[in-house]
């Protein structure tokens, strides 16, 4: 009887086993197929970007154009930014897609500087260049500062064409790197540990860049916000936070399913709800500088700040703790 009872209860525990790799898997190529598409939607977007600059070129008067398409490829890379777990290749390529902070203007002053060092730079030799003229950072002062010299006739628009140009190449090759990643071998605990990783490096450097621009209490930076030239900063922090939703469900088969699996139905619950509650009521539309420079607009984005750092609380405390990992990590490490 012995023998039996500890036969069947190994046949309990095999099982449940295989359930947990059947589970893993499942979830490795959910979040896999989010990144890849991520990947491939920024990849098309710096492409068309790249056409509209070079139409933009050849008609002055498709200025509006090129800057929607701007606002576009801004957005998809939001899926991606601030993300340190993938293709090592791929993440070490992020830092040439944006510039920022930029509290210096930096990218303005080096971009000028170009124009009277030589007449036209080669995709080549930007590459070279300090990331301050490369990506998206230089094409939103080309599109929207009106320093730019973009526009001026007497200016020989090849090389903003360029800059868009290396920008899509970038993205090509992180769309590259992404589709031919696999994770690595991961035991259950050293998977929820990536994985958690992952959600957290985003959530981190979506604070960041609010941080930022809120300054000090009661001393705001609007010139630290992320994209002023354009005032689209609080769009990109929208999006960050539906790319963390989109990468915590994972499509039913996320951390959230793991949590609610593992009994933690509570704690799912909150994360879930902070997460609509911020997307729902975040203000996107509305500009920048408008909401931090006036009383009643600085204190919702206070308020916002606050939500997202009770959000952290939720991943890298409660999540954390339940399922067992150790949040903390190089942020220059891939996998």
């Amino acid at each position: 009887m012995k023998w039996t009872h500890t036969c069947f209860l190994l046949a309990i525990l095999s099982s449940a086993n295989v359930q947990a790799n059947i589970d893993q898997i499942k979830q490795q190529n959910a979040l896999l197929v989010l990144q890849q598409q991520s990947a491939n939607y920024f990849k098309q977007q710096a492409e068309q970007l790249h056409q509209s600059i070079h139409a933009l070129c050849a008609d002055k008067m498709r200025l509006a154009e090129a800057q929607k398409q701007w606002s576009a490829t801004a957005i998809a890379w939001m899926y991606l930014q601030g993300q340190q777990r993938g293709p090592i290749d791929a993440i070490d390529r992020y830092w040439q897609v944006q510039y920022f902070p930029d509290k210096k203007n930096t990218t303005g002053r080096k971009l000028t500087h170009l124009t009277k060092t030589q007449s036209q730079w080669t995709i080549s030799a930007l590459s070279k260049q300090s990331v301050s003229v490369q990506g998206i950072g230089a094409i939103e002062w080309l599109l929207f500062d009106p320093q730019s010299w973009l526009l001026s006739e007497s200016y020989d628009c090849q090389t903003s064409v360029n800059i868009a140009g290396l920008l899509s190449l970038n993205a090509q090759f992180i769309e590259q790197q992404w589709q031919n990643y696999q994770w690595p071998e991961l035991s259950l605990t050293q998977w929820s540990a990536t994985y958690l990783a992952l959600i957290n490096s985003q959530l981190d450097y979506t604070i960041k860049k609010m941080s930022l621009m809120l300054g000090k209490p009661g001393n705001p930076k609007p010139y630290f916000a992320e994209f002023w030239r354009s005032q689209t900063s609080l769009l990109s922090l929208h999006t960050n936070l539906k790319s963390i939703r989109s990468n915590y469900l994972a499509g039913g088969s996320g951390l959230d399913a793991t949590l609610r699996d593992q009994g933690h139905r509570q704690l799912a619950d909150k994360i879930v709800a902070t997460l609509n509650h911020l997307i729902e009521t975040w203000p996107e539309s509305e500009q920048d500088k408008k909401l931090l420079t006036s009383r009643s607009g600085y204190q919702m984005l206070l308020s916002l700040n606050n939500q997202m750092g009770y959000l952290n609380h939720l991943f890298t405390e409660e999540a954390a703790i339940y399922l067992g990992v150790v949040v903390g990590f190089n942020s220059t490490d891939g996998d």
